[in-house]
């Protein structure tokens, strides 16, 4: 869904940040190794 519908709909459907609905718009437009390389790096973010 994040890849069909303009970020600012995703926004309001879902009550998130702008900025958050544009970075899934991104991650749903690339490969499963963006996605993986997004999650890890949050991932490791949390840890430190």
């Amino acid at each position: 869904m994040a890849g069909e519908l303009p970020p600012i709909i995703i926004s309001d459907l879902f009550g998130v940040h702008r900025n958050t609905a544009n970075q899934w718009a991104a991650l749903a437009q690339d490969s499963w190794a963006g996605y993986l390389a997004a999650l890890n790096s949050e991932a490791a973010g949390r840890h430190e």
